[in-house]
């Protein structure tokens, strides 16, 4: 029984260290690994092509400093020619749909947020997903009903073309 047991953990053991190894796949050792930690920037030469927001309903404060319900988020920018999300310069807008009124008032923002590119700067983190920008939004719609909704992101920079987020 001990024999078998010993057996059974060896071999549970060879299956975890094979898949460990077969796991990790292929890579390169970068020439200077303390180049790993540098913040990648859009430029011209690098334009924003994407840019994802990850939302989740959160608790903060409205412009007022009144607590409020919304929305906390990561906001990640990516570059032509960069693997990973980069900081940016430029105004972003956030918008806030709901489903509250009329199909043309569904249509339209319920609110706009906007942030000039040095009031942005601020909710620049470096994050386990990389450099992002952490926001709240907060949700201000009087009442206490359920809404759903939706938030998109607008990036003008400073030179180049608006790149919107998906409705989120």
């Amino acid at each position: 029984m001990i024999m078998l047991l010993l057996k059974k953990r060896y071999f549970s053991a060879c299956i975890v260290m094979f898949l460990m190894l077969w796991s990790t796949g292929c890579s390169t050792m970068p020439l200077n690994p303390w180049d790993q930690n540098r913040v990648l920037t859009s430029s011209p030469d690098h334009p924003v092509i994407e840019l994802v927001g990850i939302w989740q309903t959160a608790e903060g404060q409205d412009q007022k400093n009144i607590p409020c319900r919304g929305f906390g988020g990561q906001i990640l920018f990516f570059a032509a020619g960069h693997k990973s999300p980069v900081k940016v310069k430029g105004q972003v807008s956030i918008y806030v749909f709901d489903d509250v009124g009329t199909p043309d008032d569904q249509s339209k923002p319920y609110h706009q947020y906007d942030f000039t590119s040095e009031q942005w700067d601020y909710f620049f983190r470096d994050s386990t997903l990389g450099s992002c920008y952490q926001v709240f939004v907060p949700y201000t719609r009087p009442g206490g009903f359920e809404a759903d909704c939706s938030l998109r992101v607008k990036f003008t920079p400073d030179e180049g073309l608006p790149v919107y987020s998906k409705v989120a």
